[in-house]
Formats: structure tokens, C-alpha cells, sequence
């Protein structure tokens, strides 16, 4: 690239001194390579750094969404072919891109059927939210650990977490501490919050990125909703731990990582080579992981498998009810839709909906079952 600079400067150096048409056409010619080599560098290095988004930990993790999400560093989206014929304008693409990541259809009788079971599991959590004792209110010391945790990627309405960390510390956390009870007390997301500005990234690795299915979504919400979500998630974990959450879940929980999962896996596979034993390891791989997940069916699996009740059922309720989402393509940003189906790779408690989803509990002992399970990826020994 260095060398290429040079040689364009000095065509440009010619061209001023000798203002000929030739001389032009050259320069012109090496400002063109130049902006070729320029996209071709910058294609690789995104390619390089959403493939290490996987493996990487959290912080250093949203650090590269940061910048694959600036706008000043946005991925170009691809023409995609449909039904063989390939959409060339943005508009058509971004309609085939709501289609594959946003819209689902689902039949009147099944519609009628969710609304109905959903109604009985609030009608019994609101019950128990006025009985239980699993409601205390949030602390003032769980609102001061959610600063300098947060990206600083804005959401749709502009905040950064630097914007919140930089103001007086004791009265926004008494500001938070406020808002955030009032909304916990009363189980009610605002509807900004459930507002997603979904980016789509090119899945590393694909042969083509003409099609829809190989780009996947980052989903990007206010940031005053993402911190509850830190809150909320803790005292989600507690539970999941109380009610003997799978020991053999690694993903997404504090003091476990791919690390562990992967010498776990090689510890039993050892230990039974020296018993002389066979290990059978199977490999499920989730198309679309977060966008598969049936969320009535995850809040009846949290009520009448997990036991999770009171506030903490009726909020998550909430969180997964009335969602809205739109697409970026290049340049276009789509209209609002609603977003019913799925949870979201960018909330801090997508994650932990999917593991509950996909958690699998069979009647064997705990010995005999390894299960790593991560968004894209569920492995069981």
C-alpha cells in the first residue's frame, strides 16, 4: 500500500506539472488501484475480525462489534440471489433480509392458542408477585456495578455508556436506581428499549455472500435498558443455579469458557481411553441459533421446568413482548417491525434465553453428559 501511495503521488506530482490528457488518465488510473487495494484491505481485515468474535472474551468482544459497527467502518451488503435471479438495489435487498431475519408467519389458530397460554403464566407470576419473596428491589450497589461494564456502542436513541459513566456518579446512580425500581415493581419495559437497530455481518468463512442466510444480525438497543438487563441476568443466573441449571453448560455464565468446555471434553475423552471405553461426542450446528428460539415456549420452559416465578418470570415476559426491530442495508435503514419470533444476539439476556431454550436435561447421570452449548454450536458427549 505504501508503494502504491508513492507511485500516486508522483503521477499526481506529473500531472501538475505537465497537464496532458495522458498524464491524467494515469493519475486517474492510479487513484482507482489505490481505492481497490484500500477496499480490498479493509474487507480482510473485517473478515479477520468477525471471525474472532466467537472465541474471544466479552470485553474484548463488544471492542470488535464497536468497530465492525462504526459507521465510519460499515460492510457493504452484497447483491442476493432470489428464487435464482439476483436483487441488485438495497430497497429489494433489505426486503429479503426482513424476510429471512425478522418476519415470521405463524397460523391464526396457533396465534390464538400462544396468546391464550401466555395469559394463564402472567395471570399466575402476577399472582405470586404479590405473595412471593423472591422481589426485593434492585440495590443501590447493583445500580453502581453496571458502570464502565457496558459497550459504548449507541443504541437508536444515541446514548453511550460513557455518556452515563461521565456524569456524577451518586446522583445518576440515584437517577437509575429510581427509574430502574419502577420499572422492576411494575414488570413494564419502555418501549424504547425493545427497539433493536440490527446490523448484519457477513458469517466468516462463506464461499458466497449472495445470500441472505450469510449474514447474521447484531442486534443494538438503548443503553439505559442493556444495563437492567446486566441486573436482571444476575439474579436469572441465581435461579438457574438454585434449580440445578445443567452442570455442563458453559457458554455465557461467569468463571466458565470455551477454555473449560473444550478440556473438559478432553479430559473425559482421555480418561475413558485409559478405561478402555469409546466416546461418542454429537454435533448439532443451529442455523439462525438466537432467531430459532420459540419464546413461549422458553417462558413456559422458565415457569414449569425451571420454577422461575414472581418479578423476575413477569419481567422476562415483558422483555420478549412487543419487541421491534429494522434492518440496516449499506446505506438504508428500514421501517419498524415487529419482531416476534427469537431472541436477540446484542441484549445481554438474548444468550441466556437461548441456553435455556436448547438446554437439554436427559434421565442420565451427570457423569455420562457433557453439553457445550454455545450460539451456534450445541455438542453433547
Amino acid at each position: 500500500m505504501a508503494a502504491q501511495l508513492k507511485i500516486q503521488r508522483y503521477a499526481k506530482l506529473r500531472w501538475k506539472k505537465r497537464r496532458s490528457p495522458n498524464n491524467y488518465a494515469y493519475y486517474q488510473e492510479m487513484v482507482k488501484l489505490t481505492e481497490h487495494m484500500v477496499r480490498e484491505a479493509r474487507q480482510t481485515w473485517k473478515e479477520t475480525e468477525i471471525s474472532k468474535v466467537e472465541a474471544v472474551p466479552e470485553v474484548q468482544k463488544w471492542k470488535i462489534l464497536n468497530k465492525l459497527t462504526d459507521p465510519g467502518q460499515s460492510i457493504a451488503v452484497q447483491q442476493v440471489r432470489v428464487g435464482g435471479k439476483y436483487v441488485f438495489h438495497d430497497a429489494d435487498i433489505l426486503v429479503e433480509m426482513e424476510k429471512e431475519h425478522l418476519i415470521i408467519h405463524y397460523a391464526p389458530a396457533d396465534l390464538k392458542c400462544a396468546g391464550d397460554n401466555l395469559q394463564v403464566l402472567i395471570d399466575e407470576a402476577k399472582l405470586e408477585s404479590m405473595e412471593g419473596a423472591g422481589n426485593n428491589e434492585i440495590t443501590h450497589e447493583e445500580v453502581r456495578h453496571t458502570f464502565q461494564i457496558c459497550s459504548n456502542t449507541p443504541g437508536p436513541d444515541g446514548v453511550t455508556a460513557c455518556m452515563i459513566d461521565m456524569t456524577q456518579r451518586d446522583l445518576m446512580t440515584d437517577y437509575l436506581f429510581r427509574l430502574w425500581n419502577k420499572v422492576w415493581t411494575s414488570s413494564v419495559i419502555p418501549n424504547k428499549w425493545k427497539l433493536e437497530h440490527q446490523v448484519l455481518l457477513p458469517k466468516p468463512g462463506k464461499d458466497s455472500y449472495n445470500e441472505c442466510n450469510a449474514y447474521r444480525t447484531i442486534s443494538i438497543t438503548d443503553i439505559l435498558g442493556k444495563c437492567l438487563e446486566k441486573i436482571v441476568s444476575t439474579g436469572l443466573v441465581c435461579e438457574l443455579e438454585r434449580s440445578q441449571f445443567d452442570e455442563g453448560q458453559f457458554a455465557y455464565l461467569k468463571q466458565r469458557s470455551s477454555t473449560q468446555a473444550v478440556l473438559s471434553l478432553a479430559e473425559t475423552v482421555k480418561s475413558n481411553m485409559l478405561n478402555g471405553e469409546l466416546t461418542a461426542v454429537l454435533f448439532f450446528d443451529f442455523s439462525d441459533a438466537f432467531g430459532s428460539v420459540n419464546r413461549l415456549k422458553l417462558i413456559e420452559k422458565l415457569r414449569l421446568h425451571l420454577g422461575i416465578s414472581d418479578k423476575l418470570l413477569l419481567y422476562l415476559i415483558n422483555f420478549l413482548s412487543g419487541q421491534m426491530a429494522h434492518i440496516k442495508v449499506n446505506d438504508l435503514i428500514g421501517e419498524w417491525l415487529d419482531s416476534e419470533y427469537g431472541t436477540s444476539g446484542g441484549t445481554v439476556l438474548g444468550p441466556f434465553c437461548f441456553c435455556v431454550t436448547f438446554m437439554i436435561r436427559p434421565h442420565v447421570s451427570s457423569e455420562s453428559l457433557l453439553m457445550i452449548l454455545s450460539t451456534s454450536q450445541l455438542q453433547v458427549m
